[in-house]
């Protein structure tokens, strides 16, 4: 952990790969600056800040993959690490958010062959009651929507032929179809909240 004059306080990354590995994954993010679609000015006083690319995530991992993990990048776009997997089956990169204790080298899974480990993304009638899970869809075959960001976790409490109660990190209770998806483990990056910005100026 860095810190300056006990202001401005930054987690150190030494872990993360610098130079972003998928680059046909990333792109240009505009900056709305409080506008809307039509560019008036919905919420005042915002603009400046860094510029920012966009990096594509895999939120949808329904079909059957082995996959490597070949690099942990800094997301500027979001509080959780970001992991890019090379896909043996389908022969093809793409970003995953990355769960935390998964390392370079290990092996994720998402399909039929998928099982109850780290990165593995698979049914919620496949994970054991009292699972730790993230990245879960609120729909069959749809994109993943709940405990997406830093140091989150939702468990599964209940599941039986016709739904699955989870308990998500704020404490509130769902009921969702068995069907739908969820990845196993927590979001990485759970010391998030230690960074402090220190001036509006950096913040902007």
């Amino acid at each position: 952990m860095n810190s300056i004059k006990n202001k401005l306080t930054l987690l150190t990354k030494k872990k993360l790969k610098k130079v972003p590995l998928i680059k046909s994954m990333i792109v240009g993010k505009k900056n709305m600056a409080g506008k809307n679609n039509s560019g008036k000015i919905t919420v005042s006083h915002k603009g400046g800040g860094h510029k920012r690319r966009y990096r594509k995530i895999n939120f949808v991992r329904i079909k059957d993959s082995i996959g490597i993990v070949t690099s942990l990048e800094y997301d500027p776009c979001r509080t959780a690490f970001i992991a890019s997997i090379y896909d043996f089956l389908n022969l093809e990169y793409f970003y995953i958010i990355a769960p935390k204790n998964l390392n370079i080298g290990n092996i994720v899974k998402s399909g039929f062959g998928a099982y109850t480990k780290i990165g593995h993304s698979l049914t919620l009638m496949k994970i054991p009651i009292g699972g730790f899970i993230h990245n879960i869809s609120l729909k069959e075959n749809k994109k993943a929507q709940l405990t997406r960001s830093a140091g989150t976790s939702a468990q599964l409490i209940e599941k039986n032929p016709k739904y699955c109660r989870v308990i998500l990190s704020s404490g509130k209770s769902i009921s969702l179809s068995p069907t739908c998806q969820a990845t196993i483990g927590t979001v990485s990056n759970e010391f998030s909240f230690f960074n402090k910005i220190g001036k509006a100026g950096r913040n902007r």
